[in-house]
């Protein structure tokens, strides 16, 4: 099996910590989200056809869609590692909507910080915990948790290998996890070295280290001492979405007055500089229509 891997030369942990910490030049989004509450879920969502897509409900889609399938039928009470947990989001929704104690670990420590403050927001005394730590060498001791998700955290992990191994590691015999992430498809890179160039810049707009193909994160898990159970592209009910919502603003953008007026409209609701994020939304928009993004959910069961 071909380990499709595409990497960002430019890739910093420091810069995976400011990008997550509101700190970073590419943090202009996430200083928007925040300013309108809307951070804690930090994902691509997932909306079917008629499905309104860039709202809070999109993002819970897709945590359930993970969590339905890996907590079925399974062992109870429900004890889960969360592997780049973000501002809490994923967990949160966990908690409250699955019964689930919750383990959260995050390289950023504003992002922990955020994801303790909401918890105390919403008056969760127990059942949540939050905590600092990376997905190359996870703080906790061999088969500690029967579940285990990473929800878009690989991309920011530059070692692959080290970071699915460690998850088999802490997942207990019999253990379940399940990955939602950013890929690559494989067949579009081989072939347009165009794809090739909208993928380098897509990763360095969002601070990546890297992406695979779908079939070689199931290739390394596999490796790893994990069953697949289920394999599922999902990328026309998340990137096809998204893919349409930015197309709206970019092949505006040109329109001067249209610009000035989207971007005095982002700087009254939020305070944000839509320069700033400019080219984010073009990068990740012309990564989308070129066909080299993929978006998959994996299942898997430890040996």
């Amino acid at each position: 099996m071909a380990n499709w891997q595409i990497s960002n030369p430019d890739f910093s942990r420091e810069a995976v910590i400011a990008h997550f910490g509101d700190e970073g030049p590419h943090a202009e989004f996430y200083r928007m989200l925040r300013a309108v509450d809307r951070d804690l879920d930090l994902n691509c969502g997932y909306s079917g056809p008629g499905r309104r897509h860039w709202s809070p409900k999109s993002h819970l889609r897709l945590v359930d869609r993970l969590a339905k399938r890996l907590f079925r039928k399974g062992p109870r009470p429900i004890r889960l590692l969360d592997v780049g947990c973000g501002r809490g989001g994923p967990a949160i929704r966990a908690h409250e909507q699955w019964g689930a104690d919750v383990t959260g670990m995050d390289v950023s420590p504003y992002a922990v910080r955020r994801a303790v403050e909401e918890t105390r927001k919403r008056a969760i005394l127990e059942g949540l915990y939050f905590r600092s730590g990376d997905g190359m060498n996870i703080p906790y001791s061999d088969g500690e948790f029967p579940y285990v998700w990473a929800i878009e955290t690989a991309a920011y992990v530059p070692d692959k290998i080290r970071f699915v191994s460690e998850i088999g590691r802490v997942l207990a015999p019999g253990g379940r996890f399940a990955m939602a992430e950013v890929a690559v498809d494989e067949h579009v890179a081989a072939g347009s070295r165009f794809a090739l160039d909208c993928l380098g810049r897509f990763l360095a707009a969002w601070d990546m280290a890297s992406v695979e193909s779908l079939e070689s994160y199931a290739g390394r898990m596999e490796a790893s001492g994990m069953s697949v159970t289920r394999r599922e592209d999902a990328t026309a009910y998340t990137f096809r979405p998204h893919g349409k919502r930015l197309g709206r603003l970019v092949r505006h953008w040109d329109n001067r007055l249209f610009y000035r007026a989207a971007a005095w409209y982002v700087r009254r609701k939020t305070n944000a500089d839509l320069d700033l994020m400019r080219e984010q939304l073009e990068a990740t928009f012309e990564a989308i229509e070129s066909g080299v993004l993929r978006y998959g959910l994996l299942w898997a069961t430890k040996v």
